[in-house]
């Protein structure tokens, strides 16, 4: 059994407006392998949660329109599945914990009418059998009172719980791959270190992988294996979480990284990013980042690097002039 659980490539997703066709996502390659977790990482609309949507074959066609040379998951060619085929992947062996949980749950369905739902109809069990399957599950994603709660409705829920209640939800058919897409937004940081406590327990427990979706830096330390950064539709980064913080080769991801705040000295003038994110329907040409970038050349603005291999360590960067040379995060 090959160790590559999910393998995309060139996948391409674009948005028909009255105002011309929107790339969202463009040329995205990537890979997570069994038990791995994959960080997808960058700034708000580059593109992470169309990624992750079309992965899913979430995205409404039309407007949207989803192409690639390979979606395979588990062996399975999810581009060759019928809509009936692909409903029976949803929820079953690949999940999903969506950004905001109070839109995400039905409000006039309770919260165990929901959490049954998928048991019944991805295994089968009868309706006391999934009763009793999801107060497992809301016990087992530290949800208090479950027998309560399968008879509440999300409004009644704080938002902390709400998203435990996604988080079982998301659990309750054992999915071999779980994406949670920004998964601790707009929690508190007590709720939020908690949350992600969960998953890494939930994660040993069931022994799934995880694309977790983030703009959270130290969420990304903390919980993941591999790191991918994106910047206007593309993967500009991509390597082991260790030597992405060690060493950014891509000026971007550099300047991501300079913008925490550090908590072992004394606060600095952070280093910012010039400039401002391009909007899809006017994306520069080459590089996309070289209008912001410190390094870009003339070649930089005239041509689109590709994603190549550099310096090992399966480091993967989308730069004519990667930082490598200049000594990557260790530079004044």
């Amino acid at each position: 059994m090959s160790d590559v659980l999910l393998e995309v490539k060139n996948l391409h997703t674009t948005f028909d407006t009255m105002d011309g066709a929107v790339p969202a996502v463009c040329g995205v390659s990537l890979e997570i392998n069994r038990g791995e977790v994959l960080a997808l990482v960058g700034e708000s609309g580059c593109g992470k949660s169309v990624t992750s949507l079309s992965i899913m074959r979430l995205i409404p066609c039309p407007p949207g329109r989803i192409s690639a040379d390979k979606i395979s998951f588990d062996g399975v060619d999810l581009l060759g599945l019928s809509n009936d085929e692909m409903r029976k992947v949803r929820g079953n062996t690949m999940a999903m914990i969506f950004q905001e949980p109070m839109t995400s749950l039905n409000p006039v369905m309770t919260i165990g009418a929901q959490l049954c739902e998928p048991l019944e109809t991805h295994r089968g069990m009868s309706r006391l059998e999934a009763a009793e399957e999801s107060m497992r599950m809301l016990k087992l994603a530290g949800v208090s009172l479950p027998e309560q709660r399968m008879h509440e409705y999300p409004h009644q829920l704080s938002g902390g719980m709400r998203q435990r209640v996604m988080i079982a939800m998301a659990l309750t058919c054992r999915p071999k791959l779980l994406i949670a897409d920004e998964p601790t937004t707009a929690l508190d940081v007590t709720i939020q270190a908690q949350i992600l406590e969960l998953m890494k327990e939930l994660r040993r427990e069931l022994g799934m992988s995880m694309m977790l979706i983030t703009h959270d830096m130290g969420v990304v330390r903390e919980m993941s294996d591999r790191v991918a950064i994106m910047y206007a539709g593309q993967i500009v980064e991509q390597g082991p979480v260790k030597e992405i913080f060690q060493n950014p080769l891509h000026p971007y991801t550099y300047g991501l990284l300079g913008s925490i705040p550090p908590i072992n000295r004394k606060a600095e003038t952070l280093r910012v990013i010039r400039g401002v994110v391009p909007s899809p329907m006017f994306f520069p040409s080459g590089c996309r980042f070289h209008p912001r970038c410190d390094y870009a050349t003339a070649e930089c603005s005239d041509q689109m690097p590709e994603l190549m291999e550099v310096g090992g360590d399966s480091r993967l960067v989308r730069c004519w002039h990667p930082l490598i040379e200049k000594g990557g995060a260790n530079r004044d």
